[in-house]
Parts: C-alpha cells; sequence; structure tokens
C-alpha cells in the first residue's frame, strides 16, 4: 500500500500518496502533464489517473481548481514570489486570479462578470506580466504573491 499524507485544515482531513503530491507540486511549478511524467518516471496516462484520484479526494474539476484547493486545505504551502516589475494588483486584476481558480473559461468570464473573450483576454495579459505558463501555475503564483489565500 502506498504511503499516505494526512492533511487537515479544521474544516476537510485529505490523505494524498506520497505519488500525488508529487504530482501537485510538480503541476504548482508550472509542469506540463508530460514533463510531470518525465520528472516522476511515470506514465501520461499515469499523471492523469492521479489528478483524477485527486479531484475526487478535493471534490474539485480542473488542475487549476485542484491546485487552489490544495492551497487552501494547506497541502501544499506558497512558494516564494518570483520578481516582478510590481506586486500590486488592481481589483479588476485580483477579480480574475479568484476567477481562474474555476474550471472553465465560461466559469471565469461569469465569476469575473465579463464576457468570456474579455475575460480570456484579461487572465492572458495578467499570466504573462506574472510569467505564468498556464492557468495552473497561475493559480500556485496567485497564492505565492497572497492574492489567492487559505481563508
Amino acid at each position: 500500500m502506498p504511503a499516505r499524507i494526512r492533511h487537515e485544515d479544521g474544516l476537510h482531513t485529505t490523505q494524498l500518496t506520497r505519488k500525488e503530491l508529487a504530482v501537485l507540486t510538480h503541476f504548482a511549478k508550472g509542469g506540463m502533464k508530460r514533463e510531470v511524467a518525465q520528472a516522476l518516471e511515470i506514465a501520461e496516462g499515469t499523471v492523469s489517473s492521479h489528478l483524477g484520484h485527486i479531484a475526487n479526494k478535493l471534490v474539485v474539476s480542473g488542475l487549476p481548481a485542484i491546485l487552489h484547493a490544495a492551497y487552501t486545505r494547506n497541502i501544499l504551502k506558497p512558494a516564494e514570489p518570483q520578481s516582478i516589475e510590481t506586486t500590486e494588483f488592481s481589483a479588476a486584476e485580483r477579480r480574475i486570479w479568484h476567477a481562474a481558480t474555476e474550471s472553465t473559461y465560461g466559469a471565469l468570464a461569469r465569476a469575473a462578470g465579463l464576457s468570456q473573450q474579455e475575460a480570456v483576454g484579461q487572465l492572458k495579459t495578467l499570466m504573462r506580466r506574472v510569467g505564468a505558463v498556464n492557468r495552473a501555475h497561475f493559480v500556485a503564483l496567485g497564492h505565492a504573491h497572497g492574492v489567492l489565500t487559505p481563508s
């Protein structure tokens, strides 16, 4: 039986295997499925399987939501913020950051109160500004910069 790591945040108790935690950690650093599979010496399908198990345990769907849940439940600890030109973010940028934790672009747009085209455009602009390689990495950076918090 694989070793399990127990995480409690007062409301939730989640047990992840060491491999599941390693998968999350690689995605939080901006890894893509192929890179995660190579780093962990497992098949891409196995990475997908681990993500499915994690999603079921956290009761969320989509990689951005999985990472956000992992941070809010103290399964992952935020990294040190990257150096960017400014760490001040407008209220609109903060709304986009919070909306990015949603599973689909449609849900992101609804959460941001924008059309899907506007929401995606603003998301991509903000992602470039902070150096995010994908939405999951963007969520991880949101926790690192204190825009997204566990509370």
